[in-house]
């Protein structure tokens, strides 16, 4: 899975990181989850808020 391809128009933001990444609807949460989520590990979603979840939800999957 291209992790690159899989948060394109999303925004990410690290809560315990200096780190934000991107434009579009936001998906926040720590560095670890993140990393995960981009690399399609489904269950990192759990932890991660905002309004881009969702969407990253269903690229995911």
């Amino acid at each position: 899975m291209n992790s690159k391809t899989l948060v394109k128009g999303l925004k990410l933001s690290s809560v315990d990181a200096d780190f934000e990444s991107g434009s579009g609807p936001e998906v926040t949460g720590r560095v670890l989850d993140l990393v995960l989520a981009m690399a399609g590990r489904p269950e990192a979603l759990t932890e991660l808020t905002g309004s881009g979840v969702a969407e990253l939800r269903q690229r995911v999957d």
